[in-house]
């Protein structure tokens, strides 16, 4: 599968985003639809930028331009950010008519894929910049932080993107003990979103299963500032290993 980009000055060649039928974009509004019928609050979605150009471009190439034509991709990314995400947020929010707030996953962009100063400059730089545009824009999906030497370097950069809600996802709480994020939540008044190993969930077993979100309860979430996730966990995961986060999630809260 060929990149559609071919470099960083390609964008040049891209023709506008029909975007009430291009690609995947009437999947995501027909599942808005859906949500608004069944009484659900819609969710507002989009991709982060540097996981968007790395897709476009392909990751490698997108990593060599971050060190070799930082200005480029910069040109490129502000393109993007300004003709394709900023308006595929508000049409997903006129379309829906919820203003509230929009997520963006950036995954691509963690340790140790990039550095703390790059994730800021190629990450963190194009929420913000939506965030003035548009308003209630929050960064998610960036992990990575218990492969640096200094983790609050990242989760500051997490704050810097989603002021009241820390997001930590295993493997790094498992590594770095849920205790580490609730201290730090707690010098920066902010929830926490606590999210269990997809896998884990998946294979089991049971105990390690209600073993692990146990441990996360007790140690990051007695004070109710907290969100147990279970984050992108696979298709075929058994029934009972959600039941059993969702009955950890019951039963420790307030024991």
């Amino acid at each position: 599968m060929h990149p559609l980009l071919k470099s960083v000055d390609d964008f040049e060649k891209l023709k506008p985003v029909d975007m009430a039928k291009a690609g995947r974009m009437p999947f995501v509004l027909e599942i808005n639809r859906r949500l608004m019928e069944a009484g659900l609050t819609p969710k507002i979605r989009f991709c982060g930028l540097f996981s968007l150009v790395s897709k476009l471009l392909g990751f490698e190439q997108t990593v060599v331009a971050c060190l070799s034509n930082p200005e480029g991709l910069d040109r490129l990314m502000m393109f993007l950010c300004n003709e394709v995400v900023g308006p595929w947020i508000a049409y997903q929010r006129e379309q829906s008519g919820y203003g509230g707030t929009a997520v963006g996953a950036d995954a691509l962009a963690s340790p140790p894929m990039l550095r703390p100063d790059l994730i800021r400059r190629f990450c963190l730089r194009y929420i913000q910049r939506l965030e003035e545009q548009l308003g209630h824009i929050r960064l998610a999906g960036l992990w990575g932080e218990s492969l640096l030497a200094n983790p609050v370097e990242l989760l500051d950069i997490k704050r810097q993107g989603c002021k009241d809600n820390l997001q930590a996802l295993d493997p790094d709480v498992t590594a770095l003990g849920p205790r580490y994020y609730k201290e730090y939540a707690d010098q920066n008044g902010m929830m926490i979103t606590m999210g269990l190993d997809a896998a884990l969930i998946c294979n089991g077993p049971i105990e390690a299963i209600e073993n692990r979100a146990r441990k996360f309860v007790e140690e990051a979430g007695r004070d109710g500032r907290f969100i147990l996730y279970m984050n992108d966990i696979p298709y075929d995961t058994a029934p009972e290993h959600v039941r059993t986060v969702v009955s950890v999630a019951h039963n420790y809260r307030y024991s």
